[in-house]
């Protein structure tokens, strides 16, 4: 069993004792949950937080699953903003432990990848078809003005870096500024090129800009239009440090 599945239920019931809507989204037996965040007044703002595509990248999750740390990094956006959280995208994984092959934590049983084919009519992984069906119908009814997605990328162990797609320069210097001063720099990662990752351009040597591709991200960036930075935690590290580095492009992002 992964690490997650253990903290799944009581995460969930913990947010339910905040106060938080916890809800599911439903296909025969998978079940995706999502955590709806009242804002402090009435608002038709909304801040999207995504994670769990990938199951050996623990520290995103684990996160939005323990209220006792995210509520504290969410606290300046709940004022005036809703906050909505998709914790655990891939259900498939969630048997397996975060040590496992790829084919186990990346995929599902028909060796679909779980950050794929988002937005596009390609086959897809029903919890993705599930999340993009309900995220066309948030957008419809609320104002999206931001989307966090969290990994970690086992490709770079022990540094950490940025997507960011569809912000605007000034914007992005807050966010890569914040991360200079909140993470050490020797766990910033110093890219020169993209060569594979995805395309795009580099700033700053740890964020990359406006990638293209048909991932979660893309989806919210360029499909619905929503200002999106993907938070890659330093695979690796003790989960201490991983969630650090998250909740520094939390605090970040300027809303």
């Amino acid at each position: 069993m992964n690490r997650i599945n253990k903290r799944l239920v009581a995460g969930l019931k913990a947010w339910q004792k905040k106060g938080a809507k916890v809800s599911y989204l439903k296909h025969n037996k998978i079940k995706v949950p999502q955590i709806f965040i009242s804002a402090g007044v009435q608002s038709d703002k909304l801040f999207l937080i995504c994670s769990g595509f990938h199951l050996e990248e623990t520290s995103g999750p684990l996160f939005l699953l323990n209220p006792h740390k995210s509520l504290a990094s969410l606290k300046r956006i709940l004022k005036e903003t809703n906050v909505v959280i998709f914790p655990v995208i891939n259900q498939y994984g969630l048997r397996y432990p975060e040590n496992s092959q790829d084919k186990f934590l990346r995929y599902n049983q028909a060796g679909l990848n779980y950050n794929s084919a988002w937005g596009y009519q390609k086959k897809k992984c029903r919890e993705v078809k599930l999340v993009e069906e309900r995220l066309i119908e948030l957008h419809k009814k609320y104002q999206i003005i931001f989307t966090l997605s969290l990994h970690e990328d086992s490709t770079e162990v022990g540094k950490g870096y940025v997507w960011i797609n569809n912000i605007v320069k000034p914007v992005r210097k807050i966010i890569q500024s914040g991360l200079e001063k909140k993470v050490d720099n020797r766990l910033l990662l110093k890219m020169k090129s993209t060569l594979g990752l995805r395309k795009g351009k580099i700033e700053k040597g740890f964020t990359i800009i406006d990638a293209k591709d048909d991932s979660f991200e893309s989806f919210s960036s360029d499909i619905l239009g929503i200002p999106t930075l993907l938070s890659e935690a330093p695979f690796g590290l003790e989960l201490k440090k991983r969630i650090a580095f998250h909740k520094a492009s939390l605090s970040s992002i300027p809303v």
